[in-house]
């Protein structure tokens, strides 16, 4: 994926960036779109929520992908233990209980290693 500026073509920012994360000896490869999402979970932490009926997700819509393969993404990372699920009223509805997905990572139990490919230029 890239998009033009100017009279030049450039990458997106996450077609350059490779995670790989090391949990309990088992090494999980993330790279594009997947890799910036994991990125965020690891500065940020609860960077994202699903909220309501799962019909929008907060912040994650920056990186511009479509919402239904996002939404199952994170639901694999939390299958494998990379983010942990809370609840909470929603904020939309408080009548709705709103998923908050935050990052199941620890700096003192888990590995990780976040390489960015950079082209010379």
């Amino acid at each position: 994926m890239s998009k033009k500026i100017g009279d030049k073509t450039e990458p997106e920012f996450w077609d350059s960036i490779e995670i790989k994360l090391n949990i309990d000896g088992v090494v999980h490869d993330f790279s594009g779109w997947q890799a910036a999402l994991v990125r965020e979970f690891l500065i940020y932490g609860a960077a994202m929520t699903v909220d309501g009926a799962y019909d929008y997700v907060t912040a994650g819509g920056v990186f511009g992908v479509g919402i239904k393969p996002m939404t199952e993404f994170l639901f694999k990372m939390c299958d494998e233990g990379i983010l942990k699920q809370s609840k909470e009223p929603s904020v939309k509805d408080p009548d709705q209980e709103r998923l908050i997905l935050s990052s199941a990572l620890q700096p003192d139990q888990f590995l990780y290693q976040i390489i960015i490919h950079r082209e010379d230029e």
